[in-house]
């Protein structure tokens, strides 16, 4: 994983991360993006720092989300709510149904991997934003182009 800083047209990109630690790469993202110490290098490790919520409403706040209460308590169901808060963020922001997780997949430790896959779709999704020129966790995604080709018909002369 890589970690770029684009201009506002997206059109030049600088990278600025590339650990060989896909982890360790998240961490240092999450990290740039809400402000808050965050070191991990393996998902036990970045799970512990994610559980709560708080980095990753945070995170959003600074990408343009409005979550005006983000909670810090070590109460389990206001650190579910700040989860269930960014992943409304990340439908808003257009992150694909099939990409997201659930709040237990993160709190409870149960997929961290569908946890990773949801962040790192936020990170292709950010180069959609009008905007954002912040640090984003990969280069924009291939724009569906139209097809050249001419038609061919399958209609055969007689």
């Amino acid at each position: 994983m890589r970690i770029f800083v684009c201009d506002e047209s997206f059109l030049t990109c600088t990278q600025i991360y590339d650990a060989e630690n896909p982890v360790s790469n998240m961490a240092a993202w999450l990290q740039e993006l809400s402000g808050l110490p965050v070191a991990a290098t393996n998902e036990t490790e970045l799970q512990a720092q994610l559980k709560s919520g708080a980095v990753l409403c945070r995170a959003a706040n600074r990408m343009g989300a409005n979550i005006t209460s983000i909670s810090t308590s070590d109460k389990m169901f206001e650190q579910i709510s700040n989860i269930g808060k960014f992943l409304d963020f990340l439908k808003s922001k257009g992150v694909a149904d099939r990409d997201l997780f659930v709040s237990t997949d993160l709190y409870d430790n149960k997929d961290m991997r569908q946890v990773m896959i949801g962040l790192n779709s936020l990170g292709r999704a950010l180069h959609t934003l009008p905007g954002y020129c912040g640090p984003t966790v990969s280069r924009p995604a291939f724009v569906k182009r139209g097809s050249t080709f001419a038609t061919v018909s399958t209609e055969y002369k007689k």
